[in-house]
C-alpha cells in the first residue's frame, strides 16, 4: 500500500498547510509591498538627488539603512516558508564615507534595490494574477459544498439547491 503524496490527493492538498501559508504570504505582499516600495524608492531618490552636495551623504547612508530594513522585513515575512538570510559586507573603516563606500558598493544592497523598487510592479501584477487563479480554483474545489446551499422558490414551491425550471425547456 502506497501513501498518496499531497500532489496526487486534492483533498489533502486543500487541507494541508502549504497552500494556505503561500496564500497568506501573497496576500501580505499586496498589503506590505506598497509601503516598502514607497520607503525604498523615496529614500533612494532623495539620497541620489542630494548626493551632489555634502548634505546628501548622511541621506545616502540613511537610504542604505532604510533599504536594508525594508529587505529585512521581506525576509522576515518569507522566513516561515523558506530559509533565507541577507548577507552584507562589514564596514571596514570608520566614519560616514567608509560606511557609504561599503554599503553602496555591496551587491546585496543593489539586489535589495532591484527587488524592492525595480520588481515592484511585475511582482504585484504576478501576485494579483496568482491570487485570482488560486481563488478561482478554491471556488471550483469547494463548489460541491456551497452549490446546494441556496433556497429557491419556483411556482410557490420552496426548493433547497439549484433546481431547473422545467417550463424553460
Amino acid at each position: 500500500m502506497s501513501k498518496l503524496s499531497l500532489r496526487r490527493d486534492p483533498i489533502r492538498l486543500v487541507l494541508s498547510r502549504g497552500p494556505w501559508a503561500a496564500a497568506r504570504y501573497l496576500l501580505g505582499y499586496l498589503v506590505v509591498s506598497g509601503a516598502l516600495f514607497a520607503i525604498a524608492f523615496s529614500t533612494a531618490v532623495a539620497g541620489a538627488g542630494l548626493s551632489i552636495t555634502f548634505a546628501g551623504l548622511p541621506v545616502l547612508a540613511a537610504a542604505a539603512a532604510a533599504i536594508r530594513w525594508c529587505a529585512d522585513v521581506e525576509r522576515a515575512r518569507l522566513r516561515p516558508l523558506a530559509r533565507i538570510q541577507g548577507t552584507y559586507r562589514q564596514v571596514t573603516g570608520h566614519g560616514i564615507m567608509a560606511r557609504l563606500r561599503t554599503r553602496w558598493r555591496d551587491p546585496a544592497t543593489w539586489r535589495d534595490v532591484a527587488y524592492l523598487v525595480g520588481m515592484f510592479v511585475p511582482l504585484l501584477a504576478l501576485d494579483t494574477i496568482v491570487l485570482a487563479v488560486w481563488s478561482a480554483f478554491l471556488a471550483g474545489i469547494t463548489l460541491p459544498i456551497w452549490y446546494w446551499a441556496p433556497w429557491q422558490t419556483i411556482h410557490g414551491v420552496r426548493y433547497h439547491g439549484v433546481v431547473e425550471d422545467q417550463e424553460q425547456h
